[in-house]
């Protein structure tokens, strides 16, 4: 009873003290609401390449995602290997080689349900989207295996995101249900859950059965109207500007208007071989420590001849691999034109890689009986794994960014053509 007093009751109660304080006082008006006494408007676009670790720059990251997805840039998403400075990874490499608008989305944590929750937001621009999901094997395994971590997937997914998946009524129920689905597992652990939260909580609650509709009804419906409050209240005290606090993601129409550079750059012409040599060579001279192919630096610090035992999950029991099928039903549905790349391991550290196969192999019949390409650079065996792919045990060197380069950009610049 506590528990339930303090989830539902007092957020309840505060927000609609609070609720009525914002829209009656100008004084709470300029403290909850600083920039409307502002002009902060945001151009479009502003960023056509680079990276964003997540959205904690604000309104202006969303956009310039929602405006690379409609305008047919390349969005490539994925996790910790993003993170890597090198000049050979795809934001970096295919705008300078290839002219082509490419933006790079995530860092550690990002799996399937954050990426799933983040393309349902921005489902209105997926149709014909160019998105490049980078898979890790690592996922799949393990504790990674339970899905997307909580701080992940509130780090990832704002209040602004839940509410444009909440009133979007075009997104179908089985894609919402699998967001509604985690957020009620998991509200018991945020701390202040917000009003869409506990709405979406109390729905899938009240979707159990009978019973629960008839205790959570009048939840829904309070934290329905304070939703609703609060997104209108947004947009009326914005005046429907786009600036950081506005609550709907940018009009379609007018990001239809926007230009970018879509014409890969037809007069250079990029000689992989030349590429996969000198990047391989230059793999094994700084990997001289070890028979591995771990870089010297990482293999010191870390490795020391240490191994790690493959700890696989049965697929029936892998949370993961259930948000990551959701995710190809999502972009299929939206006719995304996405493609994946799966991450290699290092078999050399890895014991029992061959653990793992089976279930690489249906992930990757997966997509392609969802109508997506796929290069799969997943290898247990170590007499068939070529060293110079990784820089460490599961992130890429220039050698396996430069493979996945040559994917990205054979696949799309024979879509321009």
């Amino acid at each position: 009873m506590k528990s339930f007093i303090s989830l539902h009751i007092i957020p309840i109660s505060l927000a609609i003290l609070l609720t009525f304080l914002t829209l009656s006082s100008g004084i709470f008006n300029n403290y909850l609401f600083p920039e409307n006494n502002r002009t902060k408007k945001y151009m479009y676009p502003q960023k056509q390449s680079g990276y964003f670790p997540n959205y904690d720059i604000g309104y202006q990251s969303e956009i310039d995602i929602c405006n690379a997805l409609n305008n047919g840039a390349i969005l490539v998403i994925g996790s910790s290997e993003l993170t890597n400075q090198s000049e050979a990874i795809p934001y970096k490499f295919i705008p300078k080689y290839a002219a082509y608008p490419t933006i790079g989305l995530g860092h550690a944590g990002n799996q399937s349900l954050s990426i799933l929750t983040q393309l349902a937001a921005m489902s209105n621009y997926l149709e014909n989207s160019k998105i490049v999901i980078i898979v890790s094997p690592g996922w799949f395994e393990d504790k990674s295996s339970k899905g997307t971590s909580l701080q992940s997937f509130l780090e990832y997914n704002n209040e602004r995101f839940l509410y444009n998946i909440w009133n979007n009524k075009k997104i179908p129920k089985q894609f919402k249900n699998q967001i509604l689905q985690y957020v009620s597992e998991n509200i018991a652990n945020i701390n202040c859950s917000n009003a869409i939260l506990r709405l979406m909580y109390c729905k899938y609650q009240s979707d159990r059965n009978i019973l629960k509709k008839v205790i959570y009804l009048p939840l829904v419906k309070i934290n329905k109207y304070l939703s609703n409050i609060k997104f209108q209240a947004y947009d009326m005290f914005y005046n429907k500007e786009y600036i950081s606090n506005k609550m709907t993601l940018p009009n379609k129409t007018f990001l239809s208007s926007q230009n970018l550079n879509q014409d890969f750059n037809k007069s250079i012409t990029i000689n992989w071989d030349s590429l996969f040599f000198s990047s391989f060579n230059e793999a094994k001279s700084i990997a001289t420590n070890n028979s591995w192919g771990i870089y010297d630096d990482y293999y010191s610090k870390y490795i020391k001849g240490n191994k790690e035992r493959i700890k696989s999950v049965d697929i029936r029991y892998n949370r993961e691999y259930k948000d990551f099928t959701i995710l190809l039903d999502l972009l299929k549905y939206y006719k995304s034109d996405a493609i994946f790349i799966i991450q290699p391991l290092n078999p050399y550290y890895y014991d029992e890689l061959d653990k793992i196969d089976k279930l690489i192999s249906q992930i990757n019949n997966d997509i392609k009986q969802a109508g997506f390409g796929c290069l799969n650079s997943f290898i247990s065996d170590t007499t068939k794994y070529k060293k110079a792919l990784l820089m460490d045990v599961m992130h890429m060197g220039d050698y396996g960014w430069y493979k996945m380069n040559k994917f990205i950009i054979e696949k799309y610049s024979k879509d321009e053509k």
